[in-house]
């Protein structure tokens, strides 16, 4: 791991850790379990800005092929496969990262997307873009899981739950009892390369893992069909194709021919096999995402940490009214654990207030979680906020407070001192000797005072009728 972090920085920055080069499955991954998430989502915003550029006005994308490809299909046609790659990234980055821009492209490439019965089109880089295509139906289901995932809108689920079925018969549901990688094995499409390479009965298995692990997602929302043991069996049938011994061991044939008894080349990186297999474990490496409702708005928790128990409360105080939001990390113990929390950062006022904590310790602000201690937060605008988290065990539980500091009302001025001297008859306050005016004491002069207290002797009333 450390030298594939080390290759993608060195060719192509801290961005290059969000790479999908060489994956068939995994999807900016990487920099939620290394770390460098800031850097990484920047370049992959960049990339989903791309994809909605190229959007058409009816939520398509569409095939413009090349000059070797321009016999597949008509300029300017969309099938399923046309569209469904880039719906699925829009949905998944608008998943993790809270994104309204590309949750509203994703939807309405959803949309267009629902025109279509039959799954095409996925590979039209070498077949003809109106085969029906496995990929293209494993493309959508996960397109329309993730737009589930954020919405919970029925209608999302249902379609995911179509195009799952779509998948079926391209696999086999028996076997020859001499070869047991026959059954689940998956044909990538029913047609083929060039109008001169049949796919008929003979599999490509890395097309049927896609389909598996997108069977994965969809069985944690939907039990109308056995998805997830559809999904283990297309993953046993791909090790029953891996090769034992030699330099290939460990890879797989990109095609079982003479009906499931040659492997040929290409011969592919077991990933599609292991992500399965994590997934079939509940070790699913995808990044786990926590969504809580806040008013019209949501917070989205993203993390290659699982993400449980996500909360948010509010607390009325005369003083300090707050929100908190609370959710628990769970990962390897003593490992360090990434997340990002969107939609939950601080409050743009002078007087408002900010904290982290993780198992009860304050987490400290940074400007940069690289190459620092753990326990700290980097916030970036617009309101992301970055965690990095040692896990002394395995189990995290994170609150994050956020809430304005109420200034006290100011209490009345106390009168001046003089208001509550005597007077004398024309109203004059008098000091304590009583020769008018009142004067400040020192503390000494009013301690004197209290020893010896001044008493005024009755007015004489003859004395007052004289002057008359």
């Amino acid at each position: 791991m450390e030298l594939i972090a080390k290759n993608s920085i060195r060719d192509e920055g801290l961005g290059g850790l969000a790479s999908t080069a060489g994956c068939h499955i995994l999807k900016w991954e990487f920099p939620f379990y290394y770390g460098g998430i800031e850097a990484a989502l920047e370049a992959v915003k960049e990339s989903v800005e791309n994809i909605i550029a190229a959007q058409g006005e009816d939520g398509s994308w569409r095939f413009h092929p090349n000059e070797r490809t321009q016999n597949l299909g008509r300029e300017g046609d969309a099938v399923l496969g046309t569209c469904a790659s880039n719906a699925l990234t829009l949905l998944k980055y608008a998943r993790i990262s809270g994104d309204e821009a590309a949750l509203q492209a994703g939807r309405k490439s959803l949309e267009f997307m629902d025109g279509f019965k039959v799954p095409r089109g996925a590979q039209a880089w070498e077949c003809p873009l109106y085969e029906p295509d496995i990929l293209a139906a494993a493309l959508a289901i996960g397109a329309y899981v993730e737009a589930y995932r954020i919405t919970r809108e029925r209608h999302y689920l249902e379609r995911a739950e179509y195009w799952a079925k779509t998948g079926l018969p391209f696999l086999f549901f028996w076997n020859n009892p001499q070869r047991p990688g026959m059954r689940y094995a998956s044909i990538p499409v029913f047609g083929t390369t060039f109008y001169t390479h049949s796919w008929f009965g003979v599999p490509v298995q890395w097309n049927g893992l896609v389909y598996a692990y997108h069977l994965q997602h969809l069985a944690e929302y939907s039990a109308i069909f056995p998805w997830k043991q559809i999904a283990e069996g297309i993953t046993v049938s791909a090790m029953y194709q891996q090769w034992t011994e030699g330099e290939l061991k460990g890879t797989y044939p990109d095609g079982f021919y003479g009906y499931c008894t040659e492997g040929r080349a290409p011969h592919i990186n077991p990933e599609d096999i292991m992500v399965n297999l994590y997934a079939l474990r509940g070790l699913d490496p995808d990044i786990s995402t926590a969504i809580v409702p806040m008013g019209d708005s949501r917070i989205h928790i993203s993390s290659g940490a699982k993400v449980q128990d996500a909360t948010l409360s509010s607390e009325e105080s005369q003083a300090q009214p707050a929100e908190t939001l609370t959710f628990n990390l769970r990962y390897a113990q003593n490992e360090i654990s990434y997340t990002l929390i969107r939609g939950f950062g601080k409050l743009a006022t002078e007087s408002s207030f900010y904290s982290i904590t993780a198992n009860g310790e304050t987490l400290s602000e940074v400007e940069n979680l690289q190459d620092i201690p753990t326990g700290c937060y980097s916030y970036r605008e617009p309101d992301a906020v970055y965690l990095k988290v040692l896990h002394p065990v395995e189990m995290v539980n994170i609150e994050v407070q956020r809430g304005e500091i109420t200034q006290e009302k100011e209490s009345e001025p106390t009168p001046p001192v003089e208001e509550h001297l005597p007077k004398d008859a024309e109203g004059i306050p008098m000091d304590a000797i009583g020769t008018g005016a009142a004067e400040e004491v020192t503390p000494e002069e009013q301690v004197v005072e209290e020893e010896i207290p001044v008493t005024e002797e009755p007015i004489n009333q003859e004395d007052e009728n004289t002057e008359d």
